[in-house]
């Protein structure tokens, strides 16, 4: 499968990088200004403390989206401040450990130690849910 990658060579997801279309992506136009009001609970540190958003820190927003879904709606995960490290307990998803791993990887504090989106599908969580719900299959 090939990856559609921006301009510096970061991976792209989502409908740009299935459509064929032109690669239009918020970190390639915004600039962070006072006046900006983006949803700061599932904003990544990096973008917390001014940085402009990347694929890294999509992912790590999709971390805290996936843990309120494994969590079955039971919230964020405590922080005292944006900028601090997110700890997933091992019990999240019920104590799945492939959940646990997933979120734990998705919500690293290094940007660039957290998965690419493809990475992230082909997790043992993704395989485990494919294969319990035999999803493609006839």
């Amino acid at each position: 499968h090939a990856v559609a990658r921006r301009g510096g060579g970061e991976p792209v997801f989502g409908l740009d990088a299935v459509s064929g279309a032109p690669i239009a992506a918020v970190s390639n136009y915004w600039q962070p200004r006072s006046s900006d009001h983006l949803p700061s609970d599932y904003r990544a540190p990096e973008v917390a403390a001014g940085a402009a958003p990347t694929a890294h820190s999509d992912m790590f927003s999709y971390g805290l989206l996936a843990y309120v879904a494994v969590q079955r709606g039971g919230g964020l995960p405590a922080r005292r401040s944006l900028a601090d490290k997110v700890s997933v307990p091992k019990d999240v998803g019920g104590g799945d450990r492939h959940a646990y791993a997933l979120l734990k990887d998705l919500l690293d504090a290094q940007p660039a130690r957290r998965p690419d989106a493809l990475q992230a599908l082909k997790a043992p969580y993704f395989e485990q849910a494919r294969s319990t719900a035999q999803i493609g299959r006839a």
